[in-house]
């Protein structure tokens, strides 16, 4: 048997999280690691003041391009209804 997790965030610090139709929904709280920043603006500043390393941060370049690849490998999984395997 299948099993699916569904999920759906909230807001900054919650998620819902439903392990599949059955089940109910539980809300799930997740704290931001403090040496993240919480937009990308005040990140760059960061970087350009030399208090933040740009590669070692969830706005990075890199990490961002991972996200535009999972987002695209999920628009064509809707759109064909077939697993996207990612990294090929």
């Amino acid at each position: 048997m299948e099993h699916r997790h569904i999920s759906r965030t909230v807001d900054a610090t919650n998620l819902v999280v439903r392990k599949d139709a059955s089940h109910a929904e539980a809300v799930t709280s997740v704290a931001m690691p403090a040496n993240q920043y919480r937009d990308p603006f005040t990140f760059f500043s960061a970087v350009i003041k030399g208090e933040a390393n740009p590669d070692k941060d969830l706005s990075s370049l890199a990490n961002n391009i991972i996200v535009v690849e999972i987002l695209d490998a999920a628009m064509q999984s809707s759109k064909t209804g077939k697993t996207v395997v990612l990294g090929k």
